[in-house]
């Protein structure tokens, strides 16, 4: 009987040690061997498919060589800053006492050496194209680092989702990345004007002669 107690407390003791270990492994592998989940580019490219952006228009725009070579964290910030002028000036010259902002996606990217920016943005509807080309080109030539502007009438909106994701979710976030403060996400077009609205065009008519109507 004490040979049977002494196996029995002997098999407790070997469960007990084996229950602990096998408990305690998983958490302690959870913790030192997970990683964070990296976005690939077809994360980005599902995100920017939730831009419903009418009439869209391709842009790449083209800095300064101090910020089209700069480097570093500060340099995203300038860019940054850039493309903040660009749609402040943008919609002042669209839109007057109106906070309306025009859907938009902004990418960062870094291509031979040289930073460089893309962007899908609506063309209003009381613009024509042409009309709205000269008014982009107006806006990007006035911030402090944009140089010039590349243009393209956008029709197949997934294919502009797809190149704009292209070099998005590699490890050098430097090389390509969302300019998610300058980006427009909005639940309506800019085509209809809200109570109190007035949809201008700018800088004038005199510009513009053949624009269309204002919108009152």
């Amino acid at each position: 009987m004490k040979n049977l107690r002494k196996r029995m407390e002997d098999g407790n003791a070997r469960a007990t040690s084996f229950s602990v270990s096998h408990m305690r492994l998983p958490f302690h592998s959870f913790d030192t061997e997970r990683k964070s989940y990296q976005p690939t580019r077809y994360d980005y490219q599902r995100w920017f498919h939730d831009f419903h952006i009418h009439r869209p228009c391709f842009l790449t725009g083209v800095f300064d060589d101090y910020v089209g070579f700069g480097r570093g964290d500060e340099n995203i910030e300038r860019i940054q800053k850039n493309h903040r002028h660009f749609f402040n000036e943008l919609h002042r010259r669209i839109y007057k006492k109106s906070k309306r902002k025009l859907p938009r996606m902004v990418v960062i990217e870094q291509g031979a050496g040289r930073f460089h920016s893309h962007m899908v943005i609506e063309t209003p509807e009381h613009l024509s194209r042409s009309q709205f080309h000269k008014i982009l080109m107006a806006s990007w030539v006035k911030t402090k680092h944009g140089v010039n502007l590349h243009h393209v009438v956008g029709y197949y909106k997934n294919g502009l989702d797809e190149y704009c994701s292209k070099e998005l979710g590699k490890n050098n976030k430097t090389f390509s990345q969302v300019d998610a403060k300058n980006c427009c996400k909005t639940p309506t077009s800019s085509y209809q004007p809200q109570d109190g609205e007035r949809l201008v065009v700018e800088p004038s008519r005199k510009n513009f002669p053949d624009a269309l109507p204002i919108v009152q």
